[in-house]
């Protein structure tokens, strides 16, 4: 269930969390038999901006949050999902990361853990970046919006000639190993130091986490996008609600992974896309950038 020791000189990342929108999430959506159904969370839309001196030319955003220009989405998203969960933004992801200094045209790499709106952004305001997705998700946009007027995902989001789509994990590849309790890792860089995660096609198909080193001597974060949507998903004190997932069975079992994890790997931090309670308790300012998420 352990982690991989550091090597000798071991590259690792410095994770600064952005602000990319707040989503307003009904308790009944996230938490099967609430006590509280009618209650309504403020939720923080998180973003993840890496870079390490061991990769200079890096620049690593993990998903972009909420676009500003939210009318642009698809149809079934502007009537559906933003009126349903009152989307705001403030800022988006290139704002996010003027603030501290860094270009769109810096970023090097934008992974997106999975197609949902409130992840995608805008990717055209990143064009020197690959993207990187997970291979199942190829289907959702076949023939994506508009071509499908009921599809949730325009067909134009990941354009092919600058989108590395990860193996299925059906696929025989070298590209897929375990790594402790997790089935599927890919050590992107080589280096034991960013590995890019299959989580499954419980929450959606081609759901993908990073798991990633934060400093040199054993420090470890799991940006886990919305494998959960509350910290008590992750430690066990509450079961996940039916409509917050596709697949409730398949989504339990990878909450399941990343709960051993945790509780074997004890310099590990979990980060979820929507925590309001690390957003609130968290660190504050402090984790975002241009600050930085303080390593375990």
């Amino acid at each position: 269930m352990s982690l991989p020791p550091p090597s000798d000189n071991q590259a690792y990342w410095d994770v600064s969390a952005l602000m990319t929108g707040t989503v307003y999430l009904p308790t009944r959506f996230m938490i099967a038999n609430a006590r509280n159904p009618d209650e309504i969370i403020e939720a923080p839309v998180l973003s993840f901006l890496l870079r390490s001196a061991s990769h200079p030319d890096v620049n690593f955003i993990f998903d972009l949050g909420i676009r500003k220009d939210m009318h642009s989405y698809p149809t079934p998203v502007v009537e559906g999902s933003v009126r349903f969960f009152r989307a705001k933004v403030d800022q988006d992801a290139a704002e996010a990361i003027a603030k501290g200094g860094l270009s769109a045209d810096a970023i090097s790499h934008v992974c997106l853990s999975h197609c949902h709106w409130d992840h995608i952004g805008d990717p055209a305001q990143f064009p020197n970046a690959r993207l990187i997705a997970g291979g199942e998700s190829r289907a959702l946009f076949d023939p994506g919006w508009p071509a499908d007027p009921s599809s949730w995902y325009a067909s134009d989001l990941l354009p092919p000639d600058r989108t590395l789509f990860l193996p299925a994990t059906s696929d025989a590849c070298a590209t897929w190993r375990p790594l402790g309790p997790l089935q599927y890792a890919c050590n992107f860089f080589g280096d034991g130091s960013l590995y890019v995660v299959a989580a499954g096609a419980g929450h959606l198909p081609g759901h993908i986490n990073l798991l990633v080193r934060t400093s040199p001597d054993g420090g470890w974060a799991y940006l886990g996008g919305d494998c959960a949507h509350d910290w008590r998903h992750i430690t066990g004190e509450e079961d996940i609600a039916e409509g917050s997932h596709r697949d409730v069975r398949l989504a339990k079992e990878h909450i399941s992974f990343v709960r051993q994890l945790r509780e074997h790997n004890t310099r590990l931090r979990v980060l979820l896309a929507h925590d309001r309670g690390w957003y609130e308790n968290g660190e504050g300012g402090a984790a975002f950038w241009p600050g930085k998420v303080v390593s375990a």
